[in-house]
């Protein structure tokens, strides 16, 4: 008998049974499925998943949150350098800004923790100041802050407006127009180099945006030849930043700019007309100089309230781009990355502000 069909012979009878073989076969079909399925189920169970890190053991919390060793409060240690060069701002004053966040109301909170398994506020601010100063990515955040990236890129865009809108305006100000001795104290190096009543020097100065769309290339690209954001700035002599405007196209130029500056409208109409100061003419006759005035150079007004640079005035009026590139050097992500385009331009001059002055 051929082999082929000695596997349906029945032993007891000595025939061929096709039913009982069809029949047996099935139920050996069916039992190694049922195994197979065990295998793929066992896989299933010891396959390795990623283990969520806890933010509290990573080395951001316990070397500069808890700061058991009190390293980063020190000005005259190196690890308050250090802390200041990572995250622009010292130790003090990333606890009171994570304070202020705390204490926000319900209808302006960016961050809650009712469970209390949310990640710590304090590590998503270090790591959005981290971002701003280093130029990090979020997964590299999350790699050395424990929290996830997608949490830290929740939370980024938030904090830089929150930072911007009423953070920001606290520092970035004009002198008041009711306090002279506020206003002498900000004019007394121009004073000294024989600009009384001097505010300080203005410019614009330039972003360059990585992320423009097509249809805005000829509003976007202006002098610098790449699409960009302008920003007006003024400071003073010592590099402390008194007002930034919003931001406006690459290719808007300086004239249209400072007609939507609140500081320089407000300074035109008069709102510190009201300070006096002796000057001598060439002649040597005293005479009375009235009202403020700012340094700028070739490209804006003939206005009373505006001076166009001299031998004399040229180089101070050059404090505006000195300062803009120390910011630039601190907070790389301005210069590099297209996180710049979703951050404003304030939240820089703020925490270059009091990194700077104290």
């Amino acid at each position: 008998m051929p082999k082929v069909y000695s596997k349906l012979l029945n032993p007891d009878t000595g025939e061929i049974d096709i039913l009982s073989y069809i029949l047996g076969r099935r139920g050996r079909d069916d039992e190694e499925e049922e195994s197979d399925e065990e295998i793929k189920a066992d896989e299933k169970k010891s396959r390795n998943f990623w283990t969520r890190k806890n933010p509290k053991e990573s080395g951001w919390w316990i070397d500069y949150v808890l700061n058991e060793r009190g390293l980063f409060n020190d000005p005259k240690t190196p690890h308050y350098k250090k802390f200041t060069n990572r995250f622009v701002v010292d130790q003090p004053q990333l606890m009171e800004i994570c304070q202020a966040i705390k204490n926000l109301p319900e209808e302006k909170k960016i961050w809650t923790d009712k469970t209390g398994k949310s990640t710590p506020i304090e590590i998503l601010v270090m790591g959005a100041l981290r971002v701003l100063a280093r130029n990090w990515t979020f997964d590299d955040v999350e790699e050395s802050s424990g929290a996830s990236a997608e949490v830290h890129r929740v939370f980024f865009p938030k904090f830089c407006k929150w930072y911007a809108e009423d953070i920001a305006p606290q520092v970035i100000k004009m002198p008041d127009p009711q306090n002279e001795e506020e206003f002498r104290r900000n004019c007394a190096e121009y004073i000294a180099a024989c600009f009384p009543l001097c505010l300080g020097s203005i410019d614009v100065v330039h972003i360059r945006q990585w992320l423009c769309s097509a249809n805005l290339k000829n509003q976007m690209v202006g002098k610098e030849h790449y699409p960009s954001r302008a920003y007006e700035v003024l400071v003073n002599h010592r590099k402390l930043i008194l007002n930034v405007t919003q931001g406006f196209y690459g290719a808007t130029n300086d004239k249209t700019i400072v007609r939507f500056d609140k500081a320089a409208m407000d300074l035109k109409a008069g709102k510190y007309v009201h300070f006096e100061q002796e000057v001598f003419d060439a002649k040597g006759e005293k005479k009375l100089l009235k009202g403020a005035y700012m340094i700028n150079d070739n490209g804006y007004h003939k206005w009373s309230t505006m001076m166009e640079p001299s031998k004399t005035s040229k180089s101070i009026m050059n404090f505006v781009e000195r300062d803009v590139r120390i910011i630039k050097k601190r907070c790389l992500v301005c210069f590099w990355h297209s996180q710049a385009d979703v951050c404003n331009f304030k939240i820089w001059c703020k925490s270059y502000g009091p990194a700077r002055h104290g």
